[in-house]
């Protein structure tokens, strides 16, 4: 997506007759001539195109539910990948286990295993 920024063009009257603690009356209409004693300053108009970035579409997700909750710890979720230390039914010892979960309803601990419940 490109910006446009574009300054608006705008003629400037200082009037050598004012003192300067008065202000110059703003015109009241797009015809203003002004007068002998007054200069005219013009300013140029810059256009200018600025390439912007498109925002990026982050998806939060939240740890998926699940039974290995209950038996596994050092539980950490990032993107879609889940990372435990989760125990071993028959042995007790924690197995460190890693599951991308993009396609899981929940998921469970098997014998030290994240594994996906569908």
């Amino acid at each position: 997506m490109k910006l446009l920024i574009a300054a608006v063009a705008a003629s400037f009257l200082t009037l050598a007759a004012c003192s300067p603690s008065e202000e110059p009356a703003a015109p009241e209409s797009a015809d203003v001539t002004p007068a002998d004693d007054a200069t005219v300053v013009e300013e140029e108009v810059v256009v200018e195109e600025v390439a912007v970035e498109e925002p990026e579409t982050v998806v939060v997700m939240e740890a998926p539910v699940g039974t290995y909750i209950a038996t596994c710890q050092n539980i950490t979720f990032e993107g879609t990948t889940l990372t435990a230390d989760c125990a071993n039914a028959d042995t007790g010892d924690l197995v460190s286990s890693t599951l991308d979960v993009a396609v899981c309803q929940a998921v469970e601990n098997l014998n030290g295993v994240l594994t996906c419940v569908e």
